[in-house]
């Protein structure tokens, strides 16, 4: 397990670090409103710390939120040099805020504002400490601001996992049993898990009655709809990852829809799987952004379907072109996790994208995998 920054050295050279990163991101341009800014390539805004700590190699599933006209992103972040199935580690959410979007500062204390279990070097990570749904991992949040009447001002939804898994062949596992999990806050900075009716803590959790939703659930996208609340979330039945829907009317139990987003035929580009719901509103319709991955290169890319009432999509022809400096390589992943509408239509999208790193050692290529932030401004 990744050492957390405990003592004051540890603070301090986070700090030198942030610094450091405000600093490069400063002397970049910025792109500008209007036409040009549209076709300006994506800028990493957030990069691992590359030291022992939470997040030493991973920061990903970004979500934005304009506060009082400044932003804060919540985003996770782990300490393992890999992101994939054969790779377990906890990953935690943290909180970096922004006066303008592009310049990100980490609070001074540099600590998760959601985590799993806090587990110190050694400890072994049995059964017993994985009675809560989310004892390893706490990621993937949607925040929302609650129902006026409501004990809390804003609500996060996350994805939570307890470590379990089912094997997958010649000697691999794949994690599985994802739930869905609450926390509230009066400010958006001190948070308090809530315990939930659906398994092990969770307000939602998968179904084993449920085909579509057998295996796990994730990655919640939650938006008011007055006096409720409705939630998109991706849905998993061991093989395919779909998109469904779920409503609730005080935000903690939650009735299911069933799946709102198929996957496409054989040559689409969401053939294998449609993930990462974001919805908004934006020149009098519904989008829903999801990572849609297909057979072809890219094998993930991040599409779009339209709706005119939120509830029957129509998927749009074609890509969204996040402007990557570098082409995904492989099985690269990509997560745009928030999409922020501009007051000119255009979209202020926030993504995490997978990088591949190679070095030469003494026995031939090392190569290892992590994850940046990266925003860009795109008008499809």
């Amino acid at each position: 397990m990744p050492r957390e920054p405990n003592t004051r050295s540890d603070r301090l050279r986070a700090a030198a670090l942030a610094a450091l990163l405000a600093a490069t991101a400063a002397a970049a341009p910025l792109p500008r409103a209007g036409p040009a800014a549209a076709r300006a390539p994506a800028r990493a805004v957030l990069a691992p710390s590359f030291f022992p700590t939470w997040q030493a190699r991973n920061v990903a599933f970004p979500f934005v939120l304009r506060v009082a006209g400044a932003y804060r992103m919540y985003y996770a972040g782990s300490g393992a040099a890999q992101f994939n199935d054969s790779v377990a580690d906890q990953w935690s959410t943290g909180l970096a805020t922004s006066p303008d979007g592009w310049h990100w500062t980490a609070p001074d204390d540099y600590e998760p504002v959601l985590r799993g279990t806090r587990f110190a070097d050694g400890d072994v990570v049995e059964p017993a400490r994985r009675a809560r749904f989310d004892a390893l991992s706490a990621f993937g949040v949607s925040v929302v601001e609650a129902a006026p009447a409501g004990p809390a001002r804003y609500f996060m939804y996350y994805t939570g996992w307890n470590g379990d898994d089912e094997p997958e062949g010649e000697g691999r596992a794949r994690p599985v049993h994802f739930r869905i999990g609450l926390a509230t806050s009066p400010d958006g900075r001190q948070w308090t898990k809530r315990e939930g009716t659906a398994g092990l803590g969770a307000v939602l959790g998968y179904d084993p009655g449920v085909a579509a939703e057998s295996r796990a659930v994730g990655q919640p996208f939650v938006r008011r709809e007055g006096a409720g609340y409705r939630m998109w979330y991706e849905a998993f039945d061991g093989v395919t990852w779909r998109i469904a829907g779920a409503r609730s009317k005080d935000g903690l139990s939650w009735t299911r829809e069933g799946v709102v987003l198929e996957p496409g035929g054989a040559d689409a580009p969401d053939a294998l799987g449609a993930r990462d719901p974001v919805v908004l509103q934006r020149r009098g319709r519904f989008e829903l952004w999801y990572q849609g991955k297909g057979g072809a290169p890219p094998a993930v890319r991040v599409l779009r379907a339209l709706s005119d009432d939120g509830r029957r999509w129509i998927k749009a022809t074609g890509a969204v072109d996040l402007r990557l400096p570098a082409p995904l390589e492989g099985g690269e992943a990509l997560h745009a996790d928030s999409v922020l509408v501009e007051p000119d239509g255009a979209c202020r999208v926030f993504f995490a994208r997978e990088e591949t790193r190679r070095r030469r050692t003494a026995l031939g290529e090392a190569v290892s995998r992590g994850f940046r932030v990266f925003s860009v401004r795109v008008d499809p």
